[in-house]
């Protein structure tokens, strides 16, 4: 399948959007059993550069948003390997939907 790039739903296979490692998911249940009902204290985030990549894999080409604390490394990430004028920090979530709304309508 192909990116549509004429409207905001996106059609990918799914090679190019797994955004967990094969490694991390082996992992993932011994985690669990380690630290029993109490799941949330393990960090088993997603790679940031993995995500990068698979959404760079299906079109994704302009990343903004507000500083996030879980988020973190892949702001990073994104601030490292993408030009200043396609990552944009906004100061809320409204004006980050506003942007990314404003900049698919204008080069979609």
């Amino acid at each position: 399948m192909s990116t549509n790039k004429r409207n905001l739903s996106i059609e990918a296979t799914p090679d190019q959007i797994q955004i967990v490692k094969p490694e991390q998911q082996q992992q993932q249940p011994q985690q669990n059993e380690e630290v029993q009902q109490y799941t949330e204290l393990v960090r088993d985030f997603v790679d940031p550069a993995h995500f990068y990549r698979s959404a760079k894999n299906i079109g994704i080409d302009f990343f903004c948003g507000v500083p996030d604390s879980l988020l973190k490394n892949f702001c990073a990430y994104v601030t490292a390997h993408t030009a200043r004028r396609k990552h944009v920090i906004t100061a809320n979530e409204g004006s980050a939907i506003a942007l990314a709304a404003g900049y698919h309508m204008a080069t979609k």
